[in-house]
């Protein structure tokens, strides 16, 4: 953006037509950097989990996606006080979860179960759809999802759920 405008600057009194083509694509580049910004800042900590903690965040997510016809039913023990990297995680990894079931595995219910252990914190998002076939290779949120995780010394799995569908379940220590 530096050279652009410095190259308008340069181009105001000789090319005036120019000038205002380079000004057009600075306040382009302006608005993509500051949707760019926002978007990470969205990463960091999502508008709903400052706004509605994280029990109430999974729940919108829940209610959000089971809008189609997925019956979802949340759990949430004790999640006051927690760090906010493993509220930023959790909730993340619990919307990616939910996501993934609702759209590739077709479920008729998923169960959501959250909250603190002796030792940690647990997540599982268990759901009755179609689960994983055995040869997928994990994508972009599969792998997001164990990253994060594993960025805060916790331990993610996938798994078969008994009698059909896919078990994702998360333990991140306190």
């Amino acid at each position: 953006m530096g050279f652009t405008v410095d190259a308008a600057g340069n181009a105001l009194k000789a090319d005036p037509e120019r000038a205002r083509g380079l000004l057009t694509q600075i306040r382009t580049q302006v608005a993509e950097a500051g949707a760019g910004v926002r978007r990470l800042v969205r990463g960091l900590r999502p508008p709903e989990l400052a706004q509605l903690g994280l029990a109430g965040a999974v729940e919108h997510t829940a209610a959000t996606l089971g809008a189609g016809g997925v019956e979802i039913e949340v759990t949430a023990g004790d999640v006051s006080g927690l760090p906010a990297a493993v509220e930023v995680t959790a909730y993340l990894v619990a919307r990616e979860a939910l996501t993934n079931a609702v759209r590739h595995g077709g479920p008729r219910r998923c169960a959501v179960r959250l909250g603190r252990t002796t030792d940690g914190f647990e997540l599982s998002v268990r759901d009755d759809g179609s689960g994983l076939a055995p040869e997928a290779v994990p994508g972009v949120g599969l792998t997001s999802m164990r990253e994060r995780v594993e960025e805060l010394d916790g331990k993610l799995t996938i798994d078969a759920a008994p009698g059909g569908g896919t078990v994702v379940a998360a333990w991140i220590p306190l």
